[in-house]
């Protein structure tokens, strides 16, 4: 059971830095992405994960939503920001479900 979740785990964080390849021009997340990067870099290096790191991504993701929330209330028919708005629910939505595999 702890390599699956580790696996799950690292498969979102995984997906997180391919978001984050995608985003990394879009002046208005500056800020979230650096955090995100030193986030995702540090969750890299670690050979196995629990709770916290899953609690770590998902709030970090949280600040994300916000975000491209207001980007998209400013932006509503750029369908890139409600693609990402979308892909980042999703992976929040991924972090709950590990956050229950790790209880």
């Amino acid at each position: 059971m702890d390599e699956r979740r580790s696996d799950y785990f690292r498969t979102i964080v995984f997906m997180c830095g391919d978001i984050l390849g995608e985003i990394g021009d879009i002046t208005e997340l500056a800020g979230e992405n650096r955090s995100m990067e030193a986030l995702l870099d540090a969750l890299g290096e670690l050979g196995s994960f629990d709770i916290g790191h899953v609690l770590s991504l998902e709030a970090a993701l949280g600040r994300y939503q916000a975000r491209l929330s207001a980007l998209f209330t400013r932006y509503p028919d750029v369908p890139f920001v409600d693609t990402l708005l979308r892909r980042m629910m999703s992976l929040r939505a991924m972090c709950a479900d590990c956050v229950e595999m790790f209880r």
